[in-house]
């Protein structure tokens, strides 16, 4: 057995081994006990009393925790040129196209989808001109250089990269060779950020309208 780092003693320390926890109890816990930097998942088993066996009871479910959207919203909000990085969830719908091209993708007919990935990491970058240089650049980074604080695999296929250059979002799958736009692989997420900020603007104006009352 390999020996325990510092952060699994901290974490081990801080539960009861033979106590049943409430989920309230537990999600809470867990917040108290995770080290990492990244959007980390979490695999939940469940008795639901079904036979898994059976095509017809098989349960699958996949929340989207809030530290996804906050994520995305640090990188929708970054005023400055952003990338963020999308993996495909492990457990999620489509876990099986992990590292898959586009074209198998296609072959299947299967889309990538915002749902089935995870927010991974976002940050900056230098404008290298255009969308196919930021991407090899980022592309490198992430395979030969990572950040410290990055968590997730070295940037593959299958992967998601976002770009935001001059207020503009773009999305582009990571293919066998180079990469493929995706125009429509985000527009939930820009959609809901417009909502958002539209139904904010609305709370200043009432507000406004109420002070000049």
């Amino acid at each position: 057995m390999s020996k325990l780092t510092k952060n699994q003693k901290n974490a081990y320390a801080k539960v009861e081994p033979n106590k049943a926890y409430k989920l309230a109890e537990a999600a809470a816990l867990l917040k108290e006990i995770t080290f990492t930097k990244f959007d980390a998942s979490v695999d939940i088993d469940v008795r639901l009393g079904v036979d898994p066996r059976k095509a017809n009871q098989m349960v699958r479910g996949v929340v989207t925790l809030r530290e996804q959207a906050d994520t995305e919203k640090l990188f929708l909000e970054n005023p400055q040129d952003a990338f963020l990085i999308y993996q495909i969830r492990r457990g999620g719908e489509l876990d099986a196209y992990r590292f898959m091209n586009y074209d198998y993708l296609q072959s299947k007919g299967i889309m990538p989808e915002r749902g089935g990935y995870d927010a991974i990491y976002t940050g900056g970058f230098m404008d290298y001109g255009n969308a196919r240089n930021n991407l090899d650049m980022i592309y490198q980074r992430f395979n030969v250089d990572h950040p410290a604080d990055f968590k997730g695999h070295s940037l593959s296929v299958s992967d998601i990269v976002a770009l935001k250059h001059d207020g503009m979002v773009s999305y582009y799958y990571c293919d066998s060779v180079g990469f493929r736009e995706i125009p429509d692989f985000g527009r939930e997420s820009v959609l809901k950020r417009l909502e958002c900020n539209c139904k904010a603007d609305d709370k200043k104006k009432t507000k406004l309208r109420s002070i000049e009352r």
